[in-house]
């Protein structure tokens, strides 16, 4: 297999992936960013592609690739058209998990290494986004945990 192809176990979470994902929260380097910022941003799955729109116009498309195999699973994105020049050129390496309607990535920039945890640092030039599946933003309520002895609140 190589590098960065995409593990048959992996069709499920790519399948899970379909449709438009509205971007809730946002950090840069340990920082939050503006919340005017990030939630205007839309990303749409469809099939293996993607495209990110900021203010409803096309700001990123390309393909992306999900590795199962590794945890926390690995996404390969591959830009087509960037706003930014940054992302063409290269593969961009980073980690996704989905949860029902709510999708967490951490991306650093092209040629960098994947992170391996959901967390960004100062001077890490890595973001990190929450999505919420488009029509799902008031989330599921808050609820006990039916494994722990902790409550969501």
């Amino acid at each position: 297999m190589a590098k960065y192809e995409q593990d048959s176990l992996s069709e499920s979470v790519v399948k899970a992936m379909q449709g438009d994902f509205r971007v809730v929260y946002s950090e840069l380097n340990g920082e939050m960013t503006p919340v005017q910022e990030s939630s205007n941003i839309v990303v749409t799955h469809k099939g293996n592609t993607f495209t990110v729109k900021k203010n409803d116009k096309v700001v990123h498309e390309g393909t992306f690739t999900i590795r199962t195999a590794v945890m926390p699973h690995q996404i390969v994105l591959r830009y087509s058209k960037s706003t930014f020049e940054g992302n063409l050129g290269g593969p961009r390496v980073g980690i996704a998990q989905l949860v029902g309607d709510t999708l967490r990535t951490n991306l650093p920039g092209v040629g960098y290494p994947p992170p391996t945890d959901f967390i960004t640092y100062p001077d890490s030039d890595l973001v990190l986004a929450v999505h919420q599946r488009v029509g799902s933003e008031k989330g599921r309520g808050l609820s006990a945990s039916k494994t722990a002895s902790v409550a969501v609140w």
